[in-house]
């Protein structure tokens, strides 16, 4: 009962440094997180050359599409449900169940696919498989803790999974393993430690899981079937462009992150309604914005310093996918905007479509004009999905009482 009454007090403090302390302690987490990967991508980057790096990075792309698979977007209804409880729904932590179980077949589904289609090893499937599912129960762990009002706790939970990644795929790539398997095998083994480690396995009602976050799933599994991206360079354009394509991709995860895991954290706080949610939304836009506008004029001297001099052709593809970083994040928090006013169908049926028309456009692009083609392709693709996602937020909001 104590428990609870912290977890209240804490989600009850929707002041703008509350929120605010909340978004910079998830969202510094995740951006640990994933400047821990980003070192794994440039150890792979350098020691493997950019076909094996574009190899790697494409299954990661995989891995990472069948999260949301599995996660079913019930993280994402848990933080706004939790946002106007107060705290945890009765058995949240028991949702794990079905993150480990019945969303298996969907997922293993997908990647048999893609393997038939690209002659890919059986390993890396069941490697794929596997990470998808306890990604996404690390996922609804994070959310738990989250809304315990321990946002340190769920920072650490990312931190520490990529940690424990980095260290077990290091190790691999030492011991000689082909850089796709040593990439997935330690993302493997950072989930399941932290799964196994922080999980809040509670005893309560779990009736209808599967379809508790449908109405969020559609979004969840957009942004990132996205990461199929660098698989369809490599289909179209070869590995090497694939590896040029990555770099950008995957590695400038971190300007991206700010956004998603800070709007996790403010996903609560948004339910309700309360304005200071609002105003470090349009923070959270503006300070990812400004570090892309810096990377973009720094990405001539810095791609060759941080990722080798084989990757200097990978710099107008790293510039390209600045530019649609930009509206990406921009799209993100509309995004975020709408399903905390209760527009979460809407989101999940539009941005599967908007993804669909990127990786159309990226295979136009990679087909005329390698990585550089390929990452104009998805810009362009980001302005028009931006343009309709703006259209109807501001739209709705004009049609509303007062404008709100």
């Amino acid at each position: 009962m104590a428990q609870r009454r912290t977890a209240r007090t804490t989600l009850s403090g929707h002041g703008f440094r509350a929120v605010l302390s909340a978004a910079l302690r998830v969202g510094g987490g995740q951006l640990v997180a994933q400047a821990l990967t980003g070192i794994q991508l440039l150890v792979l980057a350098r020691h493997t050359g950019t076909a094996a790096f574009g190899t790697a990075a494409a299954w990661y792309g995989v891995a990472s599409a069948l999260v949301p698979l599995c996660d079913f977007g019930a993280s994402a209804r848990l933080l706004r449900d939790g946002g106007r409880l107060g705290g945890p729904p009765p058995g949240a932590g028991r949702l794990l169940v079905v993150r480990k179980s019945a969303v298996l077949a969907g997922p293993a589904a997908v990647v048999l696919v893609v393997s038939a289609v690209l002659g890919l090893p059986v390993l890396l499937l069941g490697l794929a498989v596997a990470y998808g599912v306890t990604r996404a129960a690390l996922l609804v762990v994070q959310a738990d803790w989250q809304l315990r009002g321990r946002a340190g706790v769920a920072a650490g939970v990312a931190a520490g999974e990529r940690l424990v990644a980095l260290a077990a795929g290091l190790s691999l790539t030492a011991a000689g393993v082909p850089a796709a398997v040593a990439l997935l095998g330690g993302l493997l083994a950072g989930t399941a430690a932290m799964l196994v480690r922080r999980a809040p396995f509670e005893p309560g009602p779990a009736a209808g899981p599967i379809r508790y976050g449908l109405r969020f799933a559609g979004a969840g599994v957009a942004g990132n079937l996205a990461l199929l991206d660098t698989v369809v360079v490599s289909a179209v354009a070869g590995p090497v462009q694939a590896g040029y394509y990555a770099l950008g991709a995957r590695l400038l995860g971190p300007l991206l992150v700010l956004v998603t895991a800070a709007g996790t954290a403010v996903l609560p706080a948004l339910a309700t309604g309360a304005p200071a949610a609002s105003r470090v939304v349009r923070l959270i836009g503006v300070t990812s914005a400004v570090a892309s506008a810096v990377v973009f004029l720094a990405a001539g001297r810095l791609v060759p310093l941080v990722a080798g001099p084989g990757f200097a052709g990978a710099v107008p593809a790293v510039r390209w996918y600045l530019a649609a970083l930009v509206c990406v994040v921009a799209a993100q928090l509309l995004v975020l905007l709408r399903q905390a006013r209760g527009d979460e169908v809407a989101m999940s049926v539009l941005l599967p479509v908007g993804v669909a028309t990127g990786l159309g456009a990226i295979a136009v692009g990679a087909h005329a004009g390698g990585a550089a083609g390929a990452a104009a392709g998805y810009a362009a693709a980001c302005v028009v999905v931006l343009g309709v996602l703006a259209r109807r937020h501001f739209g709705r909001r004009s049609r509303s009482p007062g404008g709100h």
